[in-house]
């Protein structure tokens, strides 16, 4: 268990003054290197999800049409 109102003379990590040595903390998001290039993606992959996304629009279109036309 860790004790939360810890004793700064006993902390170890601390110099004298109560500041921390370097090697002590991680490093700044500057220092970190970056995920890597970025890829492209595949060419022909948005024709296919369009027109699926349409025929599905549609049929519930048709759907809504057909019940409003025949449940007067």
């Amino acid at each position: 268990m860790s004790n939360t109102d810890a004793d700064p003379s006993f902390t170890t990590g601390l110099e004298p003054g109560g500041g921390v040595p370097q090697g002590e903390t991680p490093p700044a998001e500057s220092s970190t290197s970056e995920p890597g290039p970025w890829k492209d993606p595949a060419r022909g992959w948005t024709a296919a999800p369009l027109i699926a996304v349409g025929v599905l629009v549609l049929f519930v279109a048709g759907f809504f049409l057909a019940y409003a036309v025949l449940i007067p």
